[in-house]
């Protein structure tokens, strides 16, 4: 279980060490809505990801492709159809997620389509805007440096 500990005080939970963090620098949303509005975007993602769990940590190599194809084909669409809807209805523009800055929506989406892409190449195909959000976020420099130097993990 991940665990931030900030001046002796432990916080557990992934999602609970997002949150704080993205507080804490500034990627949280300018506003209360935005924040709201980035803490439910953020809740559908992790939402899909529980759905690639299933996929992800099969150990039978059918079942494990059986579950991918089910989950590209009929989890997934409706998912990333919503986001893109999203992201084309931002009131503040097509930049974000939420707002007109990068937020802890943007960061979350981006790491976990990159997942996504690495095993369907394709999948943001369909959605012009994600994809350019996806390489937008990318090309962020300090983005850029994490992901060149981050350890190679399978998520």
């Amino acid at each position: 279980m991940p665990v931030l500990e900030v001046d002796g005080v432990q916080i557990a939970q992934s999602h609970a060490i997002a949150r704080y963090l993205a507080r804490t620098f500034g990627l949280a949303g300018e506003t209360e809505l935005d924040q709201a509005r980035a803490d439910m975007t953020v809740d559908a993602i992790y939402d899909l990801i529980t759905e690639a769990m299933k996929f992800a940590f099969e150990a039978d190599e059918a079942k494990k492709v059986e579950l991918q194809k089910v989950f590209f084909e009929e989890k997934y669409p409706p998912c990333v159809a919503n986001l893109e809807r999203l992201l084309q209805t931002n009131p503040a523009g097509q930049d974000y997620l939420v707002g007109n800055a990068l937020t802890w929506a943007d960061l979350s989406f981006y790491n976990t389509f990159s997942y996504y892409l690495d095993k369907v190449p394709e999948c943001l195909d369909k959605t012009p805007l994600l994809k350019a959000l996806h390489e937008r976020v990318k090309s962020i420099p300090k983005v850029a440096a994490w992901v060149e130097k981050r350890p190679v993990t399978p998520f």
